[in-house]
């Protein structure tokens, strides 16, 4: 368990860390929440607006969220303070992806799932709660620049990309409140006729000359690879600018990661039912990467702590 939770209206920040809640590594997992209370409780409206019946909409949530993001996050941070005393702050948003997405900035981060020109209260109250996920996670940038924090920015993905032309990159297609039974179609069907993805780290945005941190990526390439585990840069996905993930590797010693989902789920796409929205955490499969990334982390850290 975390020593300590601070609960926002719009994140969780966990602290696996001592009384003065200092962190040597920040690890933020923007699409680990599915949404359940949030819809259920803060917006049900959204419920009714969407044009998905009930079952559809919880495969919606379900293929959109980052399926095991937030027990592999905890469980590295305990790794790192168990092992290493090496203390981490997590941090979540309290809304899921499928409505508001905090990986991408403003104005990307609403999903056009609702047509919102007919909805102007309810996407202001979104745009507003997203607003105020950034002050808290811009503070926290801020706090771990001054602790020399490194920074992992955790996501996983469908093992498979849709079999489509796509009009951007690494996207189904682009969803509107009118397509998204066929844009939850295309996910639940990629690994049938799909392309299959590998672990990708976010090597920067070269065009701009913004780079991941080197001593992270080497540790994590390494890690990775004699854990017989094979790697791509920037593909499926780019460090494009309007991702939040651009923002933290601009200020921060980070690495953005994505995992096929088939390395934490007992499910795999192998299997002859598989199913993208039905997934189970498989307990071995969540310590064998836990351990991966800790071991990753603390030897970046030694080498960053080198250059102090």
């Amino acid at each position: 368990m975390p020593s300590y939770v601070k609960y926002h209206e719009s994140a969780t920040f966990s602290y696996y860390s001592g009384d003065d809640l200092r962190f040597d590594v920040i690890i933020t997992c923007p699409h680990s929440e599915r949404g359940d209370k949030f819809l259920e409780f803060d917006y049900p409206i959204i419920a009714e607006l969407i044009k998905l019946d009930k079952e559809d909409f919880n495969k919606f949530l379900e293929i959109e969220y980052d399926f095991g993001t937030r027990d592999l996050s905890h469980t590295i941070a305990k790794v790192l303070y168990a092992k290493f005393g090496i203390r981490t702050l997590i941090i979540e948003p309290s809304f899921p992806r499928s409505i508001l997405d905090a990986g991408r900035l403003y104005p990307n981060c609403l999903r056009e799932i609702i047509d919102y020109s007919h909805h102007p209260k309810l996407k202001k109250e979104l745009l507003d709660l997203f607003d105020r996920y950034m002050a808290h996670l811009c503070h926290a940038v801020a706090v771990a620049k001054s602790f020399n924090a490194i920074s992992i920015d955790l996501h996983t993905m469908s093992t498979y990309s849709p079999n489509i032309i796509q009009d951007r990159y690494a996207e189904a297609i682009t969803e509107t409140p009118d397509n998204l039974l066929e844009y939850i179609r295309l996910f639940r069907d990629s690994h049938k006729d799909g392309e299959k993805r590998l672990t990708e780290f976010f090597t920067g945005d070269h065009r701009n000359e913004i780079f991941a941190n080197q001593d992270l990526l080497n540790t994590l390439t390494s890690h990775f690879e004699n854990a017989g585990i094979s790697i791509q840069y920037d593909k499926p996905y780019i460090l494009a600018e309007h991702l939040v993930a651009h923002y933290l590797v601009s200020e921060l010693s980070t690495v953005c990661v994505d995992l096929p989902k088939d390395f934490l789920s007992k499910q795999t796409t192998e299997h002859e039912n598989y199913d993208l929205a039905k997934l189970d955490i498989d307990e071995d499969k969540l310590t064998f990467m836990a351990n991966i990334f800790a071991n990753s982390i603390f030897d970046a850290h030694k080498l960053l702590k080198d250059k102090i």
